[in-house]
């Protein structure tokens, strides 16, 4: 009888590792499809906002008797636009530190299932419990802090683009 309790102990251990990776899998692979999109949402925003504030601060040597309203409009998206970059800019920063703090949450989560699996032992296992608990705040933390930033991105460049279209337009 304790020879199938054993048994039985190690195929759900079994399945359970093939349920887990399953739901690893899919987890990365979406994962994947969104740290993708936010780069090439990040990326695009980043060169559109500097080639449109490249062409409106251009456009000031060649426009000499501008309304004073048209001006400040101007002003207005360029300054709108610089925002749009120093936000994406941070963005991709914050998404570096990011990835850096996952990599160590995915190794300190890896050590914690070895343990509770008893695959592996680890001599101070709160103290790792501990690190998870830490990480996942900060990478938590980050993650909002991105797309706060990239939202930030993309409204500036929205704005200040519509307000250069107006000021070429006049």
């Amino acid at each position: 009888m304790d020879e199938f309790k054993g048994s039985n102990q190690n195929n759900y251990k079994h399945e359970y590792s093939d349920e887990y990776r399953d739901i690893i899998d899919r987890v990365v692979r979406w994962d994947k499809f969104r740290i993708d999109q936010l780069s090439i949402t990040n990326n695009l925003i980043l060169t559109l906002s500097l080639a449109f504030l490249g062409y409106i601060v251009k456009q000031d040597h060649e426009i000499c008797n501008c309304d004073s309203c048209f001006y400040t409009i101007k002003i207005i998206s360029i300054f709108l636009l610089f925002i749009s970059l120093i936000s994406g800019t941070w963005t991709s920063y914050n998404r570096l530190l990011d990835f850096r703090l996952t990599s160590k949450l995915t190794k300190k989560k890896k050590e914690r299932y070895k343990h509770d699996q008893d695959i592996e032992a680890v001599k101070d296992i709160e103290r790792v419990r501990f690190n998870i608990n830490y990480l996942k705040h900060k990478t938590d933390r980050l993650g909002e802090c991105t797309w706060v930033l990239l939202n930030i991105q993309i409204l500036s460049f929205l704005i200040g683009s519509i307000l250069g279209i107006l000021f070429l337009i006049c």
